[in-house]
């Protein structure tokens, strides 16, 4: 099964759709070139083009979406287990599963040949003035927390240095959300809502997704169709408030 991008746009009406999407229903749907069937990461660039990360490679790839296939490809280290990227700024952020944050920018996605990572170029003010921080979650609970408890760190751009204290302890099953603690809740991609500052948290193993408040609590819990998202491990919004859900493939093509 190949990897697909699915985007589902906010709905205009008023249609009692949670959060207003209709994940049943995806605005356009896109099966991704063979060397991204195990995508595992996401974010955008600009309106036509995902920078997209799979979990094998050093690689950059950006997407276009008018013309349906890979732009460009940029590497930036060598063969290694890579779960997240994302933009902030003029600067790309690549993290692998060992904790390594690779730092990333504008110049470089310009680029074809492979940059070490000691020779990454430091952010600069105008970045930090618009973006303080990451947001990172772990897929497994931490060993001071409840099963389903996940806990995010940020890690300071200007100060490069990782919090000691989590930004945000996330319970999902919690109030009237508790009879759903069968589900397993291991992230695999965190972002923040540009409308509304809720953090979205996409659990593969559970075809769910996972929506807090911009203060943590859980809002919502929104299953999702095995069918149209088999395995989603991405996602990324346009400012707009339209998502992106990348899918990794399963089995064969």
């Amino acid at each position: 099964m190949f990897a697909v991008l699915i985007v589902v746009s906010m709905l205009s009406n008023k249609r009692d759709v949670s959060l207003g999407y209709d994940f049943n229903e995806p605005t356009e749907t896109f099966i991704l070139p063979d060397i991204l069937r195990e995508v595992s990461g996401i974010t955008i660039r600009n309106k036509h083009r995902i920078v997209c990360v799979q979990d094998e490679n050093g690689i950059l790839f950006q997407f276009d979406t008018k013309s349906k296939e890979i732009a460009m490809q940029s590497y930036f280290g060598e063969d290694g287990d890579y779960e997240g990227v994302c933009k902030a700024g003029s600067f790309f952020y690549v993290l692998r599963s060992d904790g390594v944050l690779f730092e990333l920018d504008n110049q470089f996605m310009k680029k074809e040949e492979i940059i070490a990572e000691e020779e990454a170029p430091a952010i600069g003010e105008t970045a930090v003035k618009q973006y303080n921080r990451l947001l990172i979650i772990s897929r497994e609970k931490s060993p001071h927390t409840h099963s389903n408890v996940r806990l995010v760190y940020a890690f300071d751009l200007a100060k490069k240095q990782l919090s000691k204290q989590p930004a945000f302890t996330l319970n999902p099953f919690s109030g009237k959300w508790k009879k759903q603690s069968d589900l397993l809740f291991r992230p695999s991609e965190l972002a923040v809502h540009p409308l509304t500052g809720e953090l979205y948290v996409l659990s593969s193993k559970d075809h769910a997704l996972f929506v807090f408040s911009a203060n943590g609590k859980i809002r919502t819990i929104q299953l999702l169709n095995p069918t149209i998202f088999n395995k989603p491990e991405g996602i990324a919004f346009l400012e707009n408030g339209d998502v992106y859900i990348s899918n990794e493939g399963k089995d064969e093509k």
